[in-house]
């Protein structure tokens, strides 16, 4: 992923936030070692070949009470998903099987919602806090 540091100036000084941009393979690389409150992640499972290793890896960095939101594109079996899904392969990508997202860390909810080619599914983790 890239980050332009730019982009994220205002919401530093408007917030306590503390933002981190890198630039890594997140399949084989490993993650940044800080623990993280909140990890946002949109339009880069469909990309990974093992999207639950990165999910993993992601959740060892959160924090106890932290949360990860992931936004992706999500195969539906309808005719939009049977048509768009050859083309996303030609972007080395692929619409997301429910037995693929619904095995990442911490599950709290799942929404998905249908778009004009193809559905995109909503998925909130929570790490729960150590007692």
């Amino acid at each position: 992923m890239k980050l332009s540091l730019s982009v994220a100036d205002p919401l530093k000084q408007k917030t306590a936030c503390l933002v981190v941009g890198a630039c890594a393979d997140l399949l084989h690389d490993p993650l940044l070692q800080a623990p993280f409150d909140l990890v946002v992640s949109t339009w880069v499972f469909e990309h990974f070949s093992e999207p639950s290793k990165v999910a993993w890896k992601a959740w060892e960095r959160l924090t106890p009470g932290g949360h990860m939101v992931l936004f992706f594109e999500v195969w539906d079996d309808t005719w939009r998903s049977r048509v768009t899904e050859p083309v996303w392969r030609f972007f080395t990508a692929h619409l997301l099987r429910e037995e693929e997202y619904y095995y990442f860390p911490g599950v709290a909810s799942v929404d998905c919602f249908r778009g004009l080619w193809t559905s995109v599914g909503l998925l909130v983790s929570h790490k729960p806090d150590v007692e």
